[in-house]
């Protein structure tokens, strides 16, 4: 499934959510699943250089593929949080109980634009 961006405020009330989803036409071989499988063994040694390289190897085999442009490739990368994390919708904090405060925030208006 690929989805797009949903579009700027101007063109919003064109969207369909249904609009977003489009069917992905996938190789039939294995080529893309073995590099995957290879992105995956990387991210398991810690190596940013091996997860770089079958990223890049994944993209190419990706873009040639579908025919596109080929693109760039940033690997990012930071050390693990070590606490807890509870995710509602695309609300992220610590506890179930932040949780529903940022819910209450927000349905009182109380989340403002940061601009």
């Amino acid at each position: 499934m690929v989805t797009d961006p949903v579009p700027g405020k101007k063109n919003r009330n064109l969207f369909v959510e249904s609009d977003r989803l489009n069917s992905l036409r996938v190789p039939q071989d294995d080529r893309l699943h073995r590099i995957a499988t290879a992105i995956e063994a990387a991210m398991n040694t810690g190596k940013t250089k091996e997860v770089l390289q079958v990223s890049r190897e994944f993209l190419d085999t990706a873009a040639d593929f579908y025919q596109v442009k080929q693109c760039d490739l940033r690997v990012l990368a930071a050390r693990p949080l070590r606490e807890p994390v509870v995710q509602y919708g695309p609300f992220v904090m610590n506890t179930r109980e932040e949780i529903e405060q940022a819910l209450a925030d927000y349905r009182d208006g109380r989340l403002a634009d940061a601009a």
